[in-house]
């Protein structure tokens, strides 16, 4: 909860995906829940992209953040650009991801990718 806690705070996710987090950690365990949350957040950036492509967004939002890693890597400065108000509204289903990653990390926790994770 505590990672996901802090996007909640930036206001970027719902306290109910935090609360979902908290939940599979309580039936997981501490080391299997951050395997499940690295493979929410991989999956949630792969909901993202499609959302973005999606829209049709997708080549402003990769232009905007290619600006600001340019600005940085000649200025030494960073340089925010904010999101048009159109991928502002755009919303995200970020409980699904959550499912899938934990869903993920059930199948696999066996597995020697996961050291066998009890």
């Amino acid at each position: 909860m505590g990672v996901l806690m802090i996007f909640y705070l930036m206001g970027g996710m719902g306290a109910g995906d935090v609360k979902l987090l908290g939940v599979v950690g309580a039936f997981l365990g501490p080391k299997a829940v951050f395997y499940a949350f690295l493979g929410t957040s991989v999956i949630g950036g792969l909901c993202a992209i499609f959302i973005l492509a999606k829209s049709g967004d997708l080549k402003i939002t990769l232009k905007r953040y290619g600006t600001m890693l340019k600005s940085f890597l000649l200025t030494r400065q960073f340089l925010y650009l904010a999101p048009s108000e159109k991928v502002k509204a755009l919303k995200m289903p970020y409980g699904v991801a959550i499912a899938m990653g934990t869903m993920v990390t059930i199948l696999l926790k066996n597995t020697s990718l996961f050291g066998g994770l009890r």
